[in-house]
This record gives C-alpha cells, structure tokens and sequence, in this order.
C-alpha cells in the first residue's frame, strides 16, 4: 500500500495532510485552526499535533469559507466567491458592460471587475478545483 492508501485508512490527520486535503499551505491551517471560532480538539503523538479525520470538515469550513478573503478583509472567502460568480453571470449571460458590473456589483473601478470575471474563469476551466475555488 502507498503512504497516501495508508493516510486515507488513519483516523487522525497531521496539519501536513490537512493542508494537501484542503488544498492550502500549512501555516493557513495553522492560523485558522488556532483562530477558530469554536477549538477544534487537537492531541499530541510526539512531536506532532494531530486531528481527528471527523473534524476535517469543520477544520475545511473554517478555512475556506468563513475566514476573511484577504487579510483583515471583512468579507468571507464565501462572499467574495459568490460576488465572482455574479460578475462572471452578469459579463457572459446579460452580456453587461465592465463599468455596469462595476456599479452594481460595488466594485470601486472597472479593472475590479474584469479581475473579479477573470478569476472566475479560470477557477471554471482549473481541472484541480480546490475548496477556495469550489463552487457552491
């Protein structure tokens, strides 16, 4: 059996394999882990700091949807998703114009908007999709 078969069988899981589940480096799964809103249960074997494979979800949703976008942002990673989608929908199906976008969407100039469309389109053609480009 490959390490990966075996890491799949265990019950606990290191921030190492966290971080290559999830898609993100390890000090966000760190960081988010410590500043969760509830404490997600954690045990020492060793050195190491493990968690639970059950709390992987609560551990994904901490760090992909309800954490802030970038930085000190005020929006969550959802929310700003969800703004691309809408830019995106709004340039290729009501075929708008940036500057439309721009105004309704709340973007503060015309290049927000066409960055917010383009990262769209390239979550939509990544073959990969990781949880911080996961549909919803």
């Amino acid at each position: 059996m490959t390490l990966q078969k075996n890491a799949e069988l265990l019950a606990v899981l290191t921030v190492k394999q966290i971080a290559s589940e999830i898609g993100c480096c390890l000090q966000t799964v760190r960081k988010r882990i410590k500043t969760a809103s509830t404490p997600i249960p954690e045990f020492q074997i060793g050195k190491s700091t493990v968690y639970m494979r059950s709390h992987l979800e609560k551990i994904r949703e901490c760090i992909c949807d309800t954490g802030p976008s970038r930085g000190r942002s005020s929006t969550s990673k959802r929310e700003l998703r969800e703004r691309h989608y809408e830019a995106f929908r709004l340039r290729n199906d009501d075929k708008m114009s940036y500057k439309k976008i721009a105004t309704t969407l709340g973007y503060t100039s015309e290049s927000g908007a066409w960055r917010a469309i383009k990262i769209e389109a390239a979550r939509r053609t990544r073959k990969d999709i990781t949880p911080f480009g996961k549909s919803f």
